[in-house]
């Protein structure tokens, strides 16, 4: 009886190891200092443009390391840094798209931040926003109504 209890336990620790490598510090020397660079880029960055580019960069490496929670506060960032970049949004769901009720949520705060109509890089932003929710809900969410409402809605902006 002992014996198979030793057995389940270090096959639970194992099972425990394997599940949480990802996050182990020994691993990815390279991407550990790809993301330190990406940091210090992020404290000397002059402008709203440059650190929104630096704080993408390392939000990406996080989601490359599924550390979603630092991806998702990268983006974040990002996303306040500068609200109207369309290239931010685009970055965000590609690098997002294996979490997508999270690329949901950071996608919803993108709209409720800048206006959809008009013209200019805030209505672009806007729009790419409502075209990845659209797949979003037509795809991973299986929300196809939802996913056909953004539609219609992208059609009568543009």
């Amino acid at each position: 009886m002992d014996v198979a209890l030793i057995i389940v336990t270090v096959l639970f620790v194992l099972a425990l190891l394997w599940r949480v490598r990802p996050l182990l510090p020994l691993a990815r020397k390279e991407e550990r200092v790809a993301l330190k660079v990406a940091k210090d880029r992020i404290e000397s960055a002059k402008d709203h443009e440059a650190r929104a580019a630096a704080l993408c960069d390392a939000a990406e490496l996080c989601a490359k390391r599924n550390r979603r929670a630092s991806a998702e506060g990268y983006f974040l960032r990002a996303l306040r840094e500068a609200p109207s970049s369309p290239e931010v949004v685009t970055r965000a769901a590609e690098a997002m798209k294996r979490w997508p009720r999270t690329l949901d949520a950071l996608l919803w705060r993108t709209l409720a931040a800048a206006p959809w109509a008009g013209e200019g890089e805030r209505a672009a932003a806007s729009k790419v926003a409502l075209e990845r929710l659209a797949d979003l809900y037509e795809g991973p969410l299986r929300r196809r109504v939802h996913g056909r409402a953004l539609r219609f809605a992208l059609e009568r902006l543009a």
